[in-house]
């Protein structure tokens, strides 16, 4: 199977070279872990040509390079050379997204873009409370995204889940992608120590462990993987 790198440092080495090619990826955790640096790191990987695409469904364009302003990339730069988009969906109009999927399709065909980004994936859930319904509205979405040919990576935040059980995002979506990636920021002692696990990850060799990862001005490096 075809890999596209992730764009982090460590990652595509457990991956075998990156995540699996046109794969749907959950990836979840609490506040600061880096769940969106690992989105934008992937959308903005120097080491590929085409243009990655951000489909934020929380923040418009200025708060997204607000936050991503400490690290070494240029969102608006990035845009104006043509190597990123970004598609803004206000909170009024986050339930069209499935209506303007045609359009969504036809800019992704006309740019060549082959790595998208969803984040976050929240307030779209919340539009459907009810479990059936969301899980049925998510299949609807994956089924769309699927017809974009692209990797995808959905963002999301944890759910309520006991000490030592595997993780769980709040929407659930995990549960119908191809992949699960689960950031973590635990407090060990009097220090808190990031890290990444990887849930599940088809075509990809399985891993157990909790991999320990920095965030500076580069973005995300696994630490414990030379």
């Amino acid at each position: 199977m075809n890999k596209v790198t992730t764009g982090i440092k460590g990652l595509d080495k457990l991956l075998s070279g990156g995540y699996p090619e046109r794969s749907i990826i959950a990836v979840s955790g609490g506040v600061g872990t880096g769940k969106s640096v690992l989105g934008m790191q992937f959308i903005t990987s120097s080491d590929v040509d085409n243009p990655g695409l951000l489909i934020s469904f929380d923040l418009n364009k200025k708060n997204i390079a607000n936050n991503m302003s400490s690290f070494n990339w240029n969102l608006s730069d990035l845009e104006k050379e043509g190597k990123m988009v970004a598609i803004e969906f206000p909170p009024e109009e986050i339930n069209q997204i499935l209506e303007r999927e045609g359009a969504i399709k036809g800019l992704i065909n006309s740019m060549n873009i082959k790595r998208v980004v969803i984040d976050p994936i929240v307030p779209f859930s919340m539009l459907y409370p009810g479990e059936v319904e969301r899980r049925k509205m998510f299949f609807k979405l994956l089924s769309a995204i699927r017809e974009w040919n692209t990797t995808t990576l959905i963002i999301d935040q944890d759910g309520k889940y006991l000490p030592f059980a595997i993780p769980k995002s709040q929407s659930g979506v995990e549960s119908v992608t191809d992949g699960f990636i689960h950031l973590s920021y635990k407090l060990e002692g009097k220090k808190r120590q990031r890290g990444l696990e990887i849930i599940k990850m088809r075509n990809c060799p399985d891993d157990t462990l909790v991999h320990d990862l920095k965030i500076d001005s580069k973005g995300i490096t696994i630490t414990d993987v030379k």
